[in-house]
């Protein structure tokens, strides 16, 4: 009975410590693990490094969860294979295809390490591209908060997304600036949308045939009250991450009916104005239906607004 009451409570602790899928450090345990390492070997330079799969939620659609769990399960087995047999090394799966790691800092083994991965997810499956994207945070406090040092490894990361031959970045102080900034705007875009602080311009088209004016094309700047003009550069990436494209679309589009009303009522005539529709847009069952109801309300012929 003692013997079979130890396999059970070992059980229980390595389901509660380590990840189903996977067999490995669930975060939880991870964190507590690397902190310990960190804390007990406070002469050694260390590195965190954070390895996503570049639009994992594509791969899982076109094959299917079952395989998308077989790959997660790959992965972590690379994870265990390749970081497991380094010296003082931990390594976890963090969450869905995100997996966390943190060993002693060598640049020449990190990117040997990311070139392994790299030709092991090739020959996973050759018909379809998986690309591994790394950020890494050289540890310069150790007694950062865990969780601090992933969000310093993602912000790295991040800048490689999207970019076909980049696999790796490292962290760098001046990415805190930039969420910050980020979050700056995240708070003010509801009251900048109700006090209309974007401000449509109309850039002329003209016809290369014959050289006459045939519309325009409908930009949106933020006049900010205490930044002054800002470049769509600074706002439209932070608007699309977070899902408020669609509402600033949609504020163009009855700027420029608006316009187009006003043309119409001065001058009799008015010629077509292209908008922006963003990807997002195409997602939402009532895009037409809302375009429709804006031309209507501002009684616009559908051939003047371009998409």
């Amino acid at each position: 009975l003692y013997r079979v009451k130890n396999a059970i409570d070992k059980a229980w602790f390595q389901t509660k410590s380590n990840d189903i899928l996977t067999g490995i450090y669930n975060k939880e345990r991870f964190q507590k693990e690397t902190t310990k390492m960190l804390l007990s070997d406070m002469d050694s330079q260390y590195v965190f490094v954070t390895m996503d799969i570049d639009n994992f939620k594509a791969y899982n659609s076109y094959f299917g969860v079952p395989e998308g769990d077989r790959l997660i399960q790959f992965i972590g087995g690379m994870v265990s294979d390749l970081i497991g047999r380094m010296d003082n090394s931990k390594y976890a799966r963090y969450s869905a295809d995100v997996f966390d790691m943190c060993f002693k800092y060598d640049e020449g083994i990190l990117q040997e390490l990311v070139g392994d991965f790299i030709v092991g997810l090739s020959n996973y499956n050759p018909d379809y591209r998986i690309k591994p994207t790394f950020g890494a945070y050289v540890i310069d406090d150790p007694y950062l908060d865990i969780e601090l040092m992933h969000d310093r490894a993602v912000l790295a990361a991040k800048q490689c997304k999207g970019k076909y031959k980049e696999y790796i970045n490292y962290y760098d102080s001046r990415m805190n600036a930039q969420i910050i900034s980020e979050q700056q705007i995240l708070n003010e875009i509801e009251k900048a949308l109700a006090h209309e602080e974007f401000v449509v311009y109309y850039q002329p088209k003209f016809s290369l045939r014959t050289g006459q004016s045939c519309g325009a094309e409908a930009l949106v700047r933020w006049q900010h009250p205490k930044r002054g003009l800002l470049p769509p550069g600074e706002f439209i990436p932070v608007f699309e991450k977070n899902g408020f494209i669609p509402k600033l679309d949609y504020y163009v589009w009855e700027k420029t009916c608006r316009f187009l009303r006003k043309c119409i009522d001065e001058d009799g005539e008015a010629k077509p104005v292209s908008v922006n529709v963003a990807a997002a847009n195409l997602y939402n069952p009532n895009f037409v239906d809302s375009l429709y109801r804006l031309l209507e309300k501002y009684d616009i012929p559908k051939e003047l607004l371009n998409l």
